[in-house]
């Protein structure tokens, strides 16, 4: 594993903009590759298509809400408190 240096910020001013879903299958396609195996062979043809698709399922909160996957239903509030750290609060809980 290659370490990061200390000195290189970890984000960008302006965030890349968001790849499609043909990128995202073909990163998919990429890393099965990468793990010596053929992405045309039956079997992992459709892979692709069903990981994006999971992953899409996994994130839609988060793309629905960008403060967080359970800040809208449960009132909580987050806020940046250093880079790349955000601090959630107000969270309501309450027992079974």
């Amino acid at each position: 594993m290659t370490s990061v240096p200390r000195d290189t910020p970890s984000r960008t001013p302006e965030a890349p903009a968001r790849p499609d879903r043909a990128a995202a299958e073909e990163a998919v396609r990429t890393l099965i590759r990468w793990a010596g195996d053929d992405p045309t062979r039956e079997g992992l043809v459709d892979t692709p298509a069903r990981v994006v698709r999971s992953y899409e399922e996994f994130f839609a909160r988060y793309i629905e809400d960008r403060r967080g996957p359970f800040a809208k239903e449960r009132g909580a509030t987050a806020t940046p408190v250093a880079e790349g750290i955000i601090g959630v609060g107000q969270i309501r809980h309450t027992a079974p």
